[in-house]
């Protein structure tokens, strides 16, 4: 049952002044969230954080692909910054708790850097029909619900290893402050940068969504390090300079 408004009054000031209550019951906990959602922008600007943790639940289910896949970015995200074995673990803000990552930037990097189909009125589409090779979201499994924790499994899996490589083999860029990491700019770049090679990696015939993480990492591997040794080697060049 869902009660607004009173159940936040002193008890006592109810005794003494009743009040009129709406109350729902057995309201489905989808339309629950989407009802908070709602009220407390109307009185109070809903956070960015707070409504992409949100979106998670009230859309994972949804009619709409668009509103399925937006959960399933949002899902990645917070797996990010709650999974024991994520270098990123306790790093992102996540509902009201603040850190140094924000998960709106994450979700909706996730969302648009090509491990996640693009949808438009509710169909698949690609700019390149290679893509599709890249994505780590299986289109052809008709069980979306299962496809959805699939995925959600596979790219949490993907970027955890990428960000693992960083911490393993990049210390220095993985724990500079306002860098490559602890940034929503850094963020942005580097999930793009895993969008696009995985794109370039399609296109070029050398991974597909049915390979396993670990060999579409390692086609993925030399062309981090590369990106990152550039940028280590950057780093140190201007540490020379000052």
């Amino acid at each position: 049952m869902l009660v607004g408004g009173a159940a936040m009054l002193n008890p006592l000031c109810l005794y003494l002044s009743p009040i009129p209550v709406v109350a729902f019951v057995n309201l489905p906990s989808t339309a629950q969230l989407e009802m908070f959602f709602k009220i407390n922008q109307n009185q109070k600007a809903v956070s960015g954080n707070l409504k992409d943790t949100l979106n998670k639940d009230m859309n994972w289910d949804s009619d709409r692909i668009s509103e399925r896949l937006s959960a399933l970015s949002s899902a990645v995200a917070i797996e990010m910054g709650v999974r024991n074995d994520s270098p990123l673990y306790g790093k992102v803000s996540i509902g009201e708790d603040k850190s140094f990552l924000s998960l709106k930037a994450f979700s909706k990097t996730i969302l648009n850097c090509g491990l996640i189909p693009k949808v438009t009125r509710n169909s698949y589409t690609y700019d390149d029909e290679r893509d599709v090779k890249a994505l780590m979201y299986d289109i052809s499994n008709v069980i979306y619900k299962e496809e959805m924790h699939l995925a959600l499994d596979r790219i949490s899996r993907f970027i955890i290893m990428c960000y693992e490589f960083i911490e393993n083999n990049y210390s220095s860029i993985f724990n500079e402050e306002k860098g490559l990491i602890l940034t929503d700019r850094g963020v942005i770049a580097f999930i793009n940068v895993i969008g696009s090679l995985s794109k370039f990696l399609a296109r070029n015939g050398l991974i597909s969504i049915k390979m396993s993480l670990t060999d579409r990492f390692n086609e993925m591997e030399k062309y981090l390090a590369c990106l990152l040794y550039t940028s280590d080697a950057a780093d140190e060049e201007d540490s020379v300079d000052l």
